[in-house]
């Protein structure tokens, strides 16, 4: 979900610096109560409001992507950020998640193939270079499961 809501329908032209879009509540990182909320204000469902933003960083040579998502369940409002790095060679590098005072961040570290019918199979590592530099102090997760 965090993946989806960080990079959500990135237009694929290097001309698109501003867009909006408005994906599914059930992305945010909501608590129970929350959800719970959600479910009473709009019965029938509704999206956030995201407004996305990027810029190419020639130095580094990858686009940063941020993220601004709203919603708003009456007099609340629940606002989620994101940040998102994409390089050319390797897709995601990493992104970020800010929601009420908690972040929540992740990194690829390899990518491959496994061997299919006998193909043998590749990785590649990625650059060191390319590590988050987030100004954020992140605390990586320690699993895919969120653990």
């Amino acid at each position: 979900d965090m993946w989806l809501l960080a990079n959500g329908l990135t237009p694929l032209s290097d001309k698109a610096d501003q867009w909006q879009d408005q994906p599914s509540v059930h992305l945010l990182p909501l608590t129970f109560w929350q959800r719970l909320a959600v479910r009473l204000w709009y019965p029938l469902g509704t999206g956030i409001d995201s407004t996305y933003e990027r810029r190419w960083d020639e130095q580094a040579g990858y686009w940063l992507q941020a993220g601004v998502h709203r919603l708003h369940l009456g007099g609340i409002r629940i606002e989620t950020h994101t940040e998102s790095r994409l390089v050319p060679e390797i897709g995601f590098a990493d992104f970020l998640l800010s929601n009420q005072g908690k972040k929540l961040h992740a990194r690829l570290v390899q990518k491959g193939i496994r061997e299919d019918a006998g193909i043998p199979g590749w990785r590649l590592h990625v650059n060191s270079e390319y590590q988050a530099k987030s100004p954020h102090d992140v605390r990586p997760m320690e699993s895919a499961h969120g653990k």
